[in-house]
């Protein structure tokens, strides 16, 4: 995780001290609703749980850079058959990125989830790093992203370390130069592999997210 940020901080600098050009900058206040579903393979068996969470969050874009911090929290709740606990669960998070071209930038994160059920309490600890790309989809208002991530140093109360921790999403961002309105669609994807034991164990946790609000642009 150290090392993700010394990456963003040497890039922060390097771009600093080229010639400033004139930038915008962008605030947007988000809303949004998802619908997640984590599923658990252990021992050749399987626990799915899936609910809806709402939440929020603020995005700052000035020039190059980006930072970003959300919260979402909700229940979830086992698929027909599957004999598991039903959870509250609930996430924050934050991100900071910097663009290294205007189709692809690199980002470092953290995130916070933690379920709790009739079973017990968990939280997981979710550093990431990774890079964007992004382009816009026939018009300057509409852009797509693609998102690929290394989850290093991930930590779940209860349980080894994964050995792997990954992460994708993509999604579409509506943002009309002349309006302040913003509207987002995406889908995310991680996956967890864990040491072997007396039992092998895997997760994965995915979600479609919709948010919507406002953004303010100032140009300096």
């Amino acid at each position: 995780m150290r090392r993700a940020f010394v990456i963003v901080l040497v890039l922060t600098g390097s771009s600093a001290a080229r010639p400033a050009l004139a930038q915008e900058v962008a605030l947007s206040v988000f809303g949004g609703i998802g619908q997640p579903r984590s599923t658990v393979v252990l021992a050749g068996g399987r626990e799915r749980v899936r609910g809806i969470w709402a939440g929020g969050g603020i995005e700052l874009e000035a020039g190059r850079f980006l930072m970003a911090v959300s919260g979402y929290r909700g229940e979830l709740t086992p698929f027909e058959g599957d004999a598991t606990f039903d959870r509250d669960a609930g996430e924050i998070g934050g991100r900071v990125g910097i663009a290294l071209f205007p189709w692809i930038g690199l980002e470092g994160g953290f995130a916070a989830r933690a379920f709790s059920a009739a079973s017990g309490y968990q939280r997981w600890n979710i550093p990431s790093v990774g890079a964007v790309v992004s382009g816009t989809l026939g018009h300057p208002a509409i852009r797509a992203h693609f998102r690929v991530a290394y989850l290093p140093g991930v930590s779940v109360t209860g349980l080894e370390s994964p050995d792997v921790g990954v992460a994708g999403s993509a999604g579409i961002t509506v943002a009309p130069e002349e309006a302040r309105f913003v509207a987002r669609l995406e889908y995310g994807l991680e996956r967890y592999d864990f040491p072997p034991g007396t039992t092998s164990r895997l997760e994965q946790f995915d979600q479609i997210r919709l948010s919507v609000g406002a953004r303010l642009r100032v140009a300096r």
